[in-house]
């Protein structure tokens, strides 16, 4: 599976590429964030 992922990026615009990286880097802040909270509480 990692590698067709791979290949699937391969093909991207930079454009496209620079909003997935932001939406990964987006998605990642908020799990980190929503296990920073569940530990608090």
């Amino acid at each position: 599976m990692y590698l067709t992922v791979k290949q699937k990026v391969k093909h991207l615009s930079k454009e496209e590429y620079s909003i997935l990286r932001e939406l990964c880097h987006t998605a990642k802040n908020l799990a980190n964030e929503a296990i920073y909270n569940v530990r608090q509480y």
